[in-house]
């Protein structure tokens, strides 16, 4: 469970790797890829706590389910879709089409794969809200690049 903990709280470099690329490159890209990141997240938390509520309840035993895998019990509470799936997912789609590294590519591919089973491991979601969430995430990855 110590590697799911790690792997949520490392969601929070997805937000931080944009501008930092950008304070690098100078590159506008690496803005929409911030813009991007808010967006997976806002949207993400928008539909699960107005539109979805607990029509769709994170499963028996969900804890520490926030970003920084502090929270406790979160079972029963709105779990559709998962905003770190969303988010990694955007993340992943947007940077590949800029990555010519193979080694930098299978990387976001791997940490891509490793959270969406993270989420599933700690009980923080179903599958249906892990395949939503990165549904979501193509979806904002179609619109922003």
């Amino acid at each position: 469970m110590i590697i799911s903990d790690i792997l949520s709280i490392s969601t929070v470099y997805l937000y931080i790797i944009p501008l930092i690329l950008f304070l690098y490159t100078k590159e506008s890209y690496h803005i929409r890829a911030f813009i991007g990141t808010l967006a997976a997240l806002a949207i993400s938390i928008c539909i699960r706590h107005i539109i979805i509520k607990e029509a769709s309840a994170r499963p028996y035993g969900a804890t520490n389910c926030d970003v920084m895998a502090t929270n406790g019990n979160r079972e029963g509470t709105p779990g559709m879709p998962s905003s770190h799936v969303a988010v990694v997912v955007f993340f992943a789609l947007f940077y590949l089409r800029y990555s010519t590294n193979p080694i930098v590519s299978a990387t976001i591919i791997l940490y891509t794969i490793s959270i969406i089973v993270s989420r599933y491991d700690k009980k923080c979601h179903t599958i249906p809200q892990i395949i939503t969430g990165a549904l979501l995430g193509i979806g904002i990855h179609c619109v922003v690049r």
